[in-house]
């Protein structure tokens, strides 16, 4: 199965609400997503609570790590791989923001697509694909 990188930056811009949400997905069948990367700021302004990593998608959310008193303008990583499934969405959420602030999350990772179950993985379609022949480089899209 052939996997592709992406990078992304997802923006919003906070309507001064209690709770603010920067998102990635939801994922739509039949990708997946391995986030190997992922970094939050608030750009502008210092939020006066956390901003929490989650995955919401089925049923109850699922926080990942939370960064308890955050600095304005400075980038926040998270050290762990994320997965995520058909039906599933990557939040950061930002607490206590102030209206106009821009909220950034930054992901880099790889996808690739799972055949419906009881179908066969399509063969690689790059030319001259014999066995053990490698994909071309991957371009970031």
């Amino acid at each position: 199965m052939q996997r592709f990188p992406f990078r992304s930056v997802r923006r919003t811009r906070s309507a001064g609400a209690a709770n603010e949400e920067v998102t990635f997905g939801a994922i739509l069948e039949p990708r997946r997503y391995l986030v190997t990367r992922i970094a939050v700021r608030d750009v502008t302004s210092t939020p006066t609570g956390a901003i929490t990593l989650l995955v919401k998608g089925h049923g109850d959310e699922y926080v990942i790590d939370e960064v308890p008193a955050p600095a304005a303008g400075r980038l926040y990583p998270f050290p762990d791989d994320v997965r995520l499934f058909p039906g599933e969405t990557l939040a950061a959420r930002f607490a206590g923001t102030t209206a106009a602030d821009n909220l950034e999350m930054h992901l880099e990772g790889e996808w690739w697509e799972e055949p419906p179950a009881g179908r066969p993985a399509d063969p690689p379609s790059w030319p001259d694909a014999g066995a053990g022949a490698q994909p071309p480089p991957a371009a970031y899209p």
